[in-house]
C-alpha cells in the first residue's frame, strides 16, 4: 500500500508541477494585500460578492482565485482596516496589489474575521486546529496566566498529561510525539514550574496552529503532532506596550519603529516572584527554599527592501527550584531564529530559516559537606528552505529541504563527597537529520480538493562514538557483549529508507457541510528517555541508533463537518486509526539515569490508537464557547513485556470531555467557565504479597491493568474592562478560581500496606492544591 500511494502521490506532483498554467473556462486573479508601509496583512479576506465566497490571503498576503469570464465585485477586509472594494471585469488573467488604511474605529463597529466564515468547511486542512489569542486570554486562569498549553488540551483529540505536566498527548501518542515550534524553532520541554505554565508567554503570541492529522509535508521528525507557533512583529508606526501583575508573576512588552516603517522590534518578559515571599515563612526550610522561572521574547523586523523581509526572533527561559538547602533544580529552553523571505514575483516566493535550540536541565544534592550535581542538554541547529509557487489558481506548489544537527549530552555527573572530587561525563552522540519535501494544494473543482506530498527523511549517528552490541538471551536483562568504536566525523549508522506519503482530501457537500479525509506517514527519530507519564526535566533525549530502530506511523482519518445558523454553530466528527512501528517502552523498573548502557534498557514492538472526535462550537453572538468528547484507546505489544500480550500505554486515556463557555454581558465584562473531565490512566498494581526467609514484597499484575482516579476540574474567570472603549489605552481586571469545586487531583500514586489489615494493599494519591483563587491587572497601551 505504501508503494501504490507514495507513487501515485509522486506522479501527480510531477505532473502538475511539468504542466503550464492550463487555460480552461476559468481566469485567475492573484494578488497581494498589505497595509500602508508594504507590510502583508495575513488573513485579510477577500469575498466575491456575486458568489459570496471568497478566499483569505496567506502568510504573505497573496491571494488566487479562480473565477470565469465576467463582472465581479471584490469585498475586501482586515480587522483594523478600513475595507476596500474593487470592480473586476474579468476576460484574462488579473494581478491586484492593494494597500489598506488604518481604521481604529473598524474594530468596534464592524465584525471581522481572520477567516472565512465557513472556513472549517471550506479550507482543505482537516484535523486542524487555530486558536485566537483573544480566546485564550478569555478562558479562566491558573495564577493570573493565561495559558495556550492549557487551552488546547481543552480541544477534541488533546488530553493533558496530567496536573503537573505542561505535556500532551495527541490521538494516542506520547508527549515525545509532538513537534513544538516557536518561529520555526523546536522547543524540547514546554512546562514552566512542573507544570503550571507554559514556556509561552501569550503577550508575544500572534498565531497558534496545532495540527493532529494531514500533517503538511514540510513538517517532519514527530508521530503525533505539530504546534506551529508564531510570535508578534513590532509596531512600525508608534510605540505601544502591554504589562500584568499578577498574584504571584508579572509581565511586559513593549514594542515600536528603530527605524520608522524599515525596522521594528518587540520585546516581551515575564517572571514569577512567589521566591521573594518564602524567607518570611514560617518554616525554616521554606525560608531557605527558592522557587521561580523567568522568559524573555524579542523580534526585530527588518523591510530590507521591496521584495525582502527579514525577521531575528528569540526565546529564552529559565527555571529554578530550591527547596531548602537539599535539594536544587535547574532547567531551560532556547530557541533562536533568523527568516528571510524573498519574493521573486507575486507567483513565486522563498521563506528560509536557520534556528538553533538549547534544552538543558541541572539537579543538585547537597548534604553537610558533600555535594553531587547532574546535567543533561540537547543542542540543535537547523536550516530550512520553503520554496512556493502558485502555479495557477487552482494549484499550489510547496517544496524544500530541511537539515537538523542533534547534539545529546546524555548526563554528567560532578561533585564532592568523602574529601574527594569526583567527575563521571557520558560522552555526547552527534546525528543529522534531513528531509527533502514537495507539496501541491489542488483544486480539482470548486467542491473537490487535494492536497497531496512526499517527505523523504534520512538519519545518520556520527562520531566520535560507540554502539554495544547486547545478548538478547534474557528479554528481562540485556547484556552487553562487545563494543565498536568510531572516530570522529565517521559515519556509523545509516536510515535511508524514510519516505512519508501525505495526502488529504476535500469535498464540500454545500456551502455549509464538507467531507474530509487525509492519511500520512512519519518517522522519528529520536525520543525521551523515562519511564514515567509526565513530561518532567529528569528525563533526556537520545537518538535511533544501531540498537534502536527509528519508529514510524501510518494515520488515516475521515471527517465529517457541518455548520447551522448562519455559521454560527459548528459541528464536526472525526475518527482515526493510528499504527506504529518500532515503538519504545522500558522495561520493568528501568534505570535510565547516567547509564552508559541505557539502549539495553529499552524494549520496541507495535502501537496502535483509534478514536473519535466530536466538538460542537458558537463562534457568534456575546455567548460563545464550545462543548468536545474525545473517545480514544492506545495499546502497545512488545515481545519482552506483560509476557507479549498487548497493554494500554500509560497514557491511555479512553473518555475525555471539555466544556467552555464565553458570555459578554456587555463591552466591559466577561465571565468565563471551563469544566473537563478525564479517564484515569493505567497503573500496574501490586495483586499479591510474597513471603521468604523472613522477608516479604509486593507481587505486581499486569503493566498497566488497573485504573484508580479519574480527573476532572472546574475553572471560572470574570474579566472587567475598567475603562471605555474609546480610549487609545485601556485597563482590565481579570478575576479566577482554578479548580472551583476543590477536587482532589491526584500527580502520584502509591501502594501501601493497610496497617488495620495486614496483607491488604491500599491505594494513596498524591495531589498538589485544591481551591486556588487568582487576580491580574492588565494595561494596554
Amino acid at each position: 500500500m505504501q508503494r501504490t500511494t507514495t507513487r501515485i502521490i509522486l506522479g501527480l506532483i510531477i505532473f502538475v508541477a511539468t504542466q503550464p498554467a492550463i487555460a480552461q473556462q476559468k481566469y485567475a486573479v492573484k494578488g497581494r494585500i498589505t497595509d500602508e508601509k508594504g507590510e502583508p496583512l495575513i488573513g485579510a479576506n477577500i469575498i466575491i460578492k456575486e458568489l459570496t465566497r471568497g478566499t483569505v490571503t496567506d502568510g504573505n498576503g497573496t491571494f488566487n482565485l479562480a473565477l470565469a469570464k465576467g463582472e465581479y465585485n471584490l469585498n475586501i477586509s482586515y480587522v483594523g482596516y478600513a475595507g476596500h472594494n474593487i470592480k473586476l471585469k474579468l476576460d484574462g488573467d488579473k494581478s491586484v496589489n492593494i494597500k489598506l488604511k488604518e481604521d481604529s474605529k473598524s474594530i468596534e463597529s464592524v465584525e471581522v474575521y481572520a477567516e472565512a466564515p465557513n472556513h472549517n468547511i471550506s479550507r482543505m486542512e482537516m484535523s486542524t486546529n487555530k486558536l485566537e489569542m483573544k480566546q485564550v486570554q478569555k478562558l479562566p486562569v491558573v495564577f493570573g496566566e493565561g495559558d495556550i498549553i492549557k487551552t488546547l488540551q481543552l480541544l477534541p483529540g488533546v488530553i493533558s498529561a496530567g496536573e503537573a505536566s505542561g505535556g500532551f498527548h495527541v490521538r494516542g501518542g506520547n508527549v515525545d510525539q509532538n513537534l513544538i515550534l516557536i518561529d520555526n524553532a523546536q522547543v524540547y520541554n514546554a512546562s514552566h514550574s512542573v507544570g503550571f505554565f507554559s514556556v509561552f508567554n501569550s503577550n508575544a503570541i500572534d498565531d497558534i496552529k496545532l495540527y493532529k492529522g494531514g500533517i503538511p509535508s514540510e513538517f517532519g521528525g514527530r508521530l503525533s503532532s505539530v504546534l506551529d507557533i508564531k510570535t508578534v512583529d513590532g509596531n512600525m508606526t508608534g510605540l505601544a506596550g502591554e504589562a500584568s501583575v499578577g498574584v504571584i508573576s508579572s509581565k511586559l512588552k513593549l514594542e515600536g519603529p528603530l527605524v520608522p516603517n524599515r525596522v521594528s522590534m518587540y520585546v516581551s518578559g515575564r517572571r514569577t516572584y512567589a521566591d521573594l515571599f518564602l524567607p518570611f515563612a514560617k518554616d525554616s526550610m521554606a525560608r531557605e527554599s527558592s522557587i521561580f522561572f523567568y522568559d524573555l521574547n524579542s523580534k526585530i523586523k527588518i523591510i530590507a527592501g521591496k521584495n525582502d523581509r527579514i525577521n531575528l526572533s528569540a526565546y529564552y527561559g529559565r527555571d529554578a527550584m530550591l527547596l531548602g538547602s537539599i535539594v536544587g533544580q535547574k532547567y531551560g529552553n532556547e530557541a533562536y531564529t533568523a527568516h528571510w523571505n524573498h519574493f521573486f514575483n507575486p507567483s513565486i516566493f522563498l521563506n528560509t530559516f536557520i534556528t538553533s535550540s538549547v534544552y538543558d536541565y541541572e539537579m543538585k544534592f547537597s548534604e553537610d559537606s558533600s555535594h553531587v550535581k547532574i546535567h543533561t542538554s540537547i543542542f540543535d541547529l537547523s536550516l530550512k528552505s520553503i520554496l512556493t509557487y502558485k502555479i495557477n489558481a487552482d494549484n499550489e506548489l510547496r517544496a524544500g529541504i530541511e537539515v537538523t544537527r542533534h547534539d545529546f549530552n546524555p548526563g554528567h555527573l560532578k561533585g564532592h563527597q568523602a574529601e574527594a572530587d569526583f567527575n563521571y561525563k557520558l560522552p555526547n552522540t552527534l546525528s543529522f537529520e534531513y528531509g527533502f519535501f514537495v507539496q501541491n494544494q489542488h483544486s480539482v473543482t470548486p467542491r473537490l480538493s487535494f492536497i497531496y506530498g512526499l517527505r523523504y527523511s534520512v538519519f545518520h549517528n556520527i562520531g566520535k562514538g560507540e554502539s554495544f552490541t547486547y545478548d538478547k538471551t534474557n528479554p528481562d536483562d540485556y547484556i552487553a557483549r562487545d563494543t565498536s568504536f568510531f572516530g570522529k566525523g565517521e559515519i556509523y549508522n545509516f536510515f535511508p529508507k524514510g519516505i512519508e506519503p501525505r495526502l488529504s482530501m476535500r469535498y464540500m457537500i454545500n456551502e455549509s457541510s464538507s467531507l474530509k479525509a487525509g492519511y500520512n506517514r512519519i518517522y522519528q527519530y529520536i525520543q525521551l528517555a523515562s519511564n514515567s507519564t509526565s513530561s518532567l526535566p529528569l528525563e533526556y533525549w537520545f537518538p535511533s541508533s544501531p540498537n534502536i530502530k527509528p519508529q514510524f506511523a501510518d494515520q488515516i482519518a475521515a471527517g465529517y463537518f457541518k455548520n447551522l445558523a448562519d455559521n454560527t454553530f459548528e459541528l464536526s466528527l472525526e475518527t482515526f486509526y493510528k499504527d506504529i512501528k518500532n515503538t519504545i517502552d522500558f522495561k520493568d523498573h528501568a534505570n535510565l539515569i547516567l547509564n552508559k548502557q541505557y539502549e539495553g534498557q529499552v524494549r520496541s514492538g507495535r502501537a496502535w490508537a483509534y478514536g473519535a472526535e466530536f466538538m460542537v462550537r458558537k463562534q457568534k453572538g456575546n455567548f460563545t464557547g464550545w462543548v468536545s468528547y474525545t473517545y480514544s484507546r492506545v495499546f502497545k505489544q512488545i515481545k519482552e513485556i506483560n509476557n507479549g500480550v498487548a497493554y494500554p500505554a500509560s497514557y491511555d486515556k479512553p473518555h475525555d470531555i471539555a466544556v467552555v463557555l464565553s458570555y459578554d454581558i456587555n463591552k466591559r465584562l466577561n465571565l468565563s467557565g471551563t469544566w473537563v473531565y478525564t479517564s484515569a490512566p493505567p497503573r500496574t498494581m501490586p495483586v499479591k504479597k510474597w513471603e521468604y526467609a523472613g522477608m516479604t514484597g509486593p507481587s505486581y499484575g499486569q503493566r498497566n491493568s488497573m485504573r484508580v482516579f479519574p480527573y476532572h476540574r472546574m475553572d471560572l474567570a470574570a474579566t472587567i474592562r475598567l475603562n471605555k472603549i474609546e480610549r487609545q489605552w485601556e485597563h482590565s481586571l481579570n478575576i479566577s478560581v482554578y479548580n472551583a469545586y476543590a477536587n482532589h487531583n491526584y500527580i502520584m500514586v502509591s501502594f501501601s500496606e493497610d496497617p488495620e489489615n495486614r496483607g491488604k494493599t491500599i491505594v494513596e494519591g498524591t495531589y498538589l492544591y485544591t481551591f486556588v483563587p487568582s487576580v491580574s491587572y492588565q494595561i494596554r497601551f
